[in-house]
């Protein structure tokens, strides 16, 4: 199973040092141009009796409106002006630039800062009267300043980007590939994309295996020598938090969402996970971050600005974990300042907490633990379960006393919890996706209220 990665043709092994295995930002732009790579291999290299191509070609005509002759006639990739440049880009073409993008981030651009020289586009294709340039993008939407520097280059007069996404694409060679409409050596190649699409999650969460599971208990060592599985499921974390977030009613819920690679760098953990929190970073920042112009060093700041959210609000984290028999958890969760906050809550306000913890309507339990995850509840199992908190009134006072106590302790946590173990995780597959999606709605009520408390404490 680990070497299903690289036997897949599209995939590619990085011969890259650890500093820069390391820095995700640098496999982002692999993965974008190997990608687009990879699409045009599979149209360039396709049988003409299939007519892979014109079907392509048709169903671009009908994503972007525009009505384009079925037959490619030239393919460039990575060149600011390919060798018929000034014949390709003359008016009186049709011109647009066609911008690939994960599944959820359509026309969700950013500003970006303007390019000194010239942007290179990913890709060109070219037909008989009509030119379009290929923008690539696997983790965020399109960049601003960038569509109008390919604008610059087509030599545009108007905006003139239209947009898919890696899911569409995939949706279309899929139903290709298992038609009868195509060769055999066209099915390979469509079969071999599509997986490779789903490999990098790039066409949404599609559940996790008993492989992510036993790779998160590897050793370092071992985890070094298993680079594949590492980077399977960095992919199916990113498609788990876009399919999340993507939702309109998540969306506004948690506006940020934290990167889900961070946790699968070289350290001695058995867990991986990602984290939603309930304010976007203020708009100050927000133009700070955008006028770096290296993209580790934007990655980095906006880690420190969602931490410092974290500390001081109700977040919600998606928890995978390898031991005890593996499972997943999300968790509306207080720590650090909101955990203060929280045990400072006068009685009646603790009371109204418990009502709306009692209003949630999926299996959950309440957890309160110290800086070594060790329960501070007088329960041997560590956690009181929502059957419990329905029946008996006195867990209140108990969960309360021990908030008290945790917030003494730095890094201590308090925590309601929906838990699914392995056996359900592989039962559900992507359902998964919906099961966390029900709970991030349910808590809710009880994020919003701490956290209103909190601003009141301000």
């Amino acid at each position: 199973m680990a070497n299903k990665w690289y036997h897949n043709i599209f995939n590619y092994y990085a011969r890259l040092s650890r500093s820069e295995y390391e820095n995700e930002d640098k496999k982002e732009a692999v993965l974008e141009d190997n990608v687009t790579k990879a699409l045009i291999n599979v149209l360039e290299l396709s049988d003409p009796e299939s007519k892979l191509r014109q079907r392509f070609v048709e169903w671009l005509s009908k994503k972007a409106n525009h009505s384009l002759s079925p037959r490619i006639t030239n393919y460039f990739l990575q060149t600011a002006e390919p060798p018929n440049y000034a014949e390709i880009t003359k008016s009186g073409r049709t011109k647009f630039i066609l911008g690939i993008v994960p599944s959820g981030w359509e026309h969700d651009t950013k500003k970006g800062w303007p390019r000194k020289k010239t942007t290179r586009p990913d890709a060109w294709l070219v037909g008989k009267d009509w030119t379009v340039v290929i923008e690539s993008k696997c983790r965020e939407g399109l960049d601003e300043a960038q569509i109008e520097g390919h604008r610059k280059l087509l030599r545009c007069r108007k905006e003139t980007a239209q947009e898919v996404n890696w899911k569409d694409i995939h949706e279309l060679f899929d139903d290709l590939a298992k038609s009868d409409r195509v060769t055999s050596k066209d099915k390979f190649l469509l079969d071999q994309f599509c997986k490779f699409l789903e490999l990098n999650g790039l066409v949404g969460f599609r559940g996790f295996t008993h492989e992510d599971f036993k790779f998160l208990c590897m050793e370092e060592a071992e985890k070094k020598d298993n680079l594949s599985l590492r980077n399977e499921l960095k992919g199916k974390l990113w498609a788990l938090a876009k399919d999340l977030w993507r939702s309109d009613s998540i969306k506004k819920m948690y506006p940020w969402y934290s990167d889900p690679s961070t946790s699968l760098l070289y350290k001695p953990q058995e867990h991986a996970s990602f984290f939603f929190v309930d304010q976007e970073i203020p708009k100050k920042e927000q133009w700070r971050l955008e006028k770096l112009s290296n993209s580790a060093s934007y990655r980095k700041k906006e880690n420190e600005l969602l931490d410092q959210i974290k500390k001081r609000r109700v977040f919600v984290e998606v928890y995978l974990n390898g031991t005890d028999g593996g499972y997943v958890e999300v968790y509306a969760s207080a720590k650090a300042d909101a955990l203060q906050s929280l045990a400072s809550l006068s009685d009646t306000q603790w009371r109204r907490l418990w009502k709306i913890v009692r209003k949630i309507r999926v299996p959950i339990s309440i957890q309160v633990l110290d800086d070594s995850f060790d329960s501070l509840l007088p329960k041997k199992k560590g956690e009181i379960i929502k059957k419990e908190i329905a029946e008996d009134e006195t867990w209140l006072e108990c969960v309360r006393k021990s908030v008290q106590k945790a917030s003494e302790t730095p890094e201590s946590m308090f925590a309601v919890t929906r838990c699914w173990n392995k056996q359900q995780v592989l039962g559900l597959g992507e359902k998964l996706a919906i099961e966390i999606s029900k709970a991030m709605k349910e808590f809710r009520s009880l994020v919003k209220f701490i956290n209103d408390e909190v601003d009141k404490q301000k």
